[in-house]
């Protein structure tokens, strides 16, 4: 995991010495997991740095890219650079937790070729990607229908967000996802963990399972005195690690997956169980 400036800068330096000694496809043969996490250092330098490691390490199945040092409204040369990269064919993981700003200007679309092999995808915000914030970015939701191998999908939102249907957005977005997903996160802020935000009474729907089987609640631990739902709580280091496919214990979509089958368990006992009620109160049935 890259969680410093320096830290890209000396791999950026031994993908260039190793260059001269070794085939020059090697880290592209041998790094299969790659994630920058938490690099503030924006100019142009260090995006450059960014596009170098990409290209080197261009067949990684697992990415991770947060906080590049690039915000929403940079569109200066090296980060119209990077968001080319990004979104061209030279990219294929199978996992990938990104961040919103590294796309086009316009929208996001999931039909860029970098999600084309995803089977978990994760979409982060920026705490200022907001609607009516500049530079905001929308989401063209209707494309998921063309990632065929989706399993696990997983967003975020924010303070800032104006969702409060967030339950029919849950329930519609998963609509357009294609019949291969397996399960949906959403993450949120803790300030809708409190009971008398209007979000509330959306996402306990979705916690307890109401809206789709499928969708799961996550957050931080970080509280503000809110309401605890039954979600899935991790911190900051436990989101990188699970995302880098280097977790603690169970990862964060093993979890889901654990979440998911309990309701389906405790969904099918309380069928079996009404049948059961139902049959031995039928006159036939002795």
């Amino acid at each position: 995991m890259i969680r410093k400036p320096v830290q890209l800068r000396n791999l950026c330096s031994v993908i260039q010495h190793t260059e001269s000694s070794k085939p020059r496809n090697f880290f592209a043969l041998h790094v299969k997991a790659l994630a920058i996490c938490d690099c503030e250092d924006g100019d142009a330098q260090h995006l450059a740095t960014i596009l170098t490691v990409l290209k080197a390490c261009r067949n990684v199945k697992i990415l991770v890219l947060w906080n590049p040092g690039q915000r929403t409204q940079d569109r200066s040369t090296g980060a119209n650079a990077l968001r080319s990269f990004v979104t061209s064919s030279e990219l294929s993981p199978r996992q990938i937790s990104i961040l919103k700003s590294l796309f086009p200007e316009k929208l996001v679309r999931f039909s860029y070729p970098i999600f084309q092999y995803a089977t978990h995808v994760d979409l982060v915000w920026e705490l200022e990607d907001n609607p009516g914030q500049p530079g905001f970015i929308p989401v063209d939701w209707s494309t998921l229908q063309h990632l065929p191998r989706l399993t696990h999908l997983s967003v975020y939102f924010g303070p800032g967000d104006t969702m409060d249907e967030c339950s029919q957005w849950v329930k519609e977005t998963i609509g357009l996802c294609p019949s291969s997903l397996q399960v949906f996160i959403v993450w949120l802020s803790e300030s809708y963990l409190l009971v008398s935000t209007p979000q509330y009474a959306g996402f306990k729907a979705i916690d307890e399972g109401e809206v789709d089987v499928r969708a799961v609640v996550a957050h931080m631990p970080e509280g503000v005195g809110g309401i605890r739902l039954g979600s899935i709580s991790r911190s900051d280091e436990d989101i990188i690690r699970d995302f880098a496919g280097i977790p603690i214990g169970k990862d964060l979509w093993t979890l889901a997956e654990e979440q998911i089958e309990e309701r389906r368990l405790r969904k099918a006992l309380q069928v079996r169980g009404l049948s059961i009620f139902v049959e031995r109160r039928d006159p036939h049935y002795l």
